[in-house]
């Protein structure tokens, strides 16, 4: 069965965040897609915030590093989707990375 349309891109964002870490994601994604006034994204991947598309972005990237411990963050697009989850008030216990909690995450 193959997946919905608007659901496309789902697969490819959920195997982009470590195993132990796909049921938090799914949630994360499901919160972000009740907010998709503020965030979405397109089939390629690329978000768009506030129905403004921020370039060269992937929204599998993104979830990547909110759901590792990486130290490098210097994904595109980082600090916009990082405050639109602000904005959309998303609970900070969804951002795992705490690279990111500590300085960009309120």
């Amino acid at each position: 069965m193959l997946p919905r349309k608007e659901d496309s891109y789902d697969y490819v964002v959920l195997n982009s965040v470590p195993q132990g870490m796909k049921n938090e994601a799914s949630k994360a994604l499901d919160f972000i897609k009740e907010h998709s006034n503020i965030l979405k994204w397109n089939d390629k991947g690329e978000i768009l915030i506030e129905n403004e598309l921020i370039s060269k972005t992937n929204i599998a990237d993104l979830f990547n590093v909110i759901f590792t411990h990486k130290k490098k963050t210097n994904v595109a697009g980082i600090q916009e989707f990082l405050a639109a989850l602000n904005l959309m008030n998303m609970p900070k216990h969804y951002v795992k990375n705490n690279y990111l909690t500590a300085k960009n995450v309120k």
